[in-house]
């Protein structure tokens, strides 16, 4: 299975947190064997297939405007290599996922980012870019956006009426905070779906994510664009044992119904920044400890828990990858 990661990724990891743990991802994927393949760039007319020319004419000249700083602050030349390179990774792997199955990409900070505007360290939408690449190839998209907090940004970007005169978008938004749900309106029930699970029970969250897929068959998707945030449980609200039930539940799906997949990263994050454990960001050396030497303290998101349960997605996608390849008809 192809994942795309490349240092660019974290090319602004000392101002933004949520970039830095695709290049510790990265170690534990080599680590087990694994290949990283290096994206293509986005290009700025890549992101105005979906966002206002000017706000990304202003991105890419690196001018410094309300819009270009509201979701990362003071916008600057390291920041742009980072959203290239992340959301470029997005878009190599719904192309790479097209053909091959499955495929996923080491980004994060998509889902927030809006028409002229980023937003919760969200500049692009390379989500929305995704599922808009995988219409245009013909497939019937599924969005599903299982990060913590809301993903406003795609919904407002798909239901806009010159995007939804592409092709079929379906989204299914499973969020346990309600930051970012301003631009959701409750009375367009289909295509786009949004649940609040705040103070929900575990196996209620999971029949939620099952409630998305088997919508998802009603509507006769064939391609889904897999949000595969961790910070549901990093928020404390549900534990590592579920977000892998939750993994192993999408990648099955996928394979039962032979349905191509691309996967991101989005949200997770360490929750212990006073005092953490630097063993995995201390040093490029790919000879460090495994994580299962690594003494973990599970009642706390470390970065070892963290990376740990990104790598839940990648070793369900992974299996998955390898059952499906074969079905899939090119």
């Amino acid at each position: 299975m192809k994942v795309f990661y490349s240092s660019d990724y974290v090319s602004s990891s000392g101002k933004v947190e949520t970039v830095k743990k695709s290049r510790w991802i990265s170690k534990q994927i080599r680590r087990e064997g694994g290949m990283l393949d290096v994206p293509r760039l986005m290009t700025a007319e890549d992101a105005k297939v979906l966002h206002d020319s000017y706000y990304v004419d202003d991105l890419f000249a690196v001018r410094k405007t309300s819009a270009t700083q509201a979701a990362l602050g003071d916008w600057d030349t390291s920041l742009l290599k980072s959203i290239q390179a992340s959301n470029g990774g997005v878009l190599s792997a719904v192309e790479t996922a097209l053909k091959e199955g499955i495929a996923g990409s080491l980004s994060s900070g998509l889902h927030h980012a809006n028409y002229d505007r980023g937003r919760g360290y969200c500049t692009i939408n390379g989500l929305a870019l995704g599922a808009i690449q995988a219409v245009k190839a013909g497939k019937i998209v599924g969005i599903l956006d299982v990060d913590a907090h809301c993903g406003g940004g795609t919904f407002a970007l798909l239901s806009h009426p010159s995007v939804m005169s592409l092709g079929e978008f379906y989204s299914y938004d499973i969020s346990s905070n309600d930051y970012d749900s301003e631009d959701y309106d409750p009375s367009k029930v289909d295509p786009n779906r949004f649940v609040l699970i705040k103070d929900q029970k575990e196996d209620d969250y999971l029949q939620e994510v099952q409630k998305a897929l088997d919508f998802f068959k009603s509507k006769n998707v064939n391609f889904l664009m897999h949000n595969a945030g961790m910070d549901s449980m990093t928020d404390d609200q549900f534990s590592e044992e579920t977000m892998q039930k939750r993994e192993e539940m999408i990648a099955d799906w996928c394979v039962a119904h032979r349905i191509s997949c691309c996967w991101v990263l989005a949200g997770g994050y360490v929750s212990n920044k006073e005092s953490p454990r630097n063993v995995l960001e201390a040093t490029e050396d790919l000879n460090d400890p495994d994580l299962s030497k690594l003494p973990v303290d599970h009642s706390r998101v470390t970065r070892e828990v963290l990376i740990e349960l990104h790598m839940k997605t990648y070793r369900a996608m992974k299996k998955a990858f390898e059952q499906l390849k074969p079905l899939i008809k090119n």
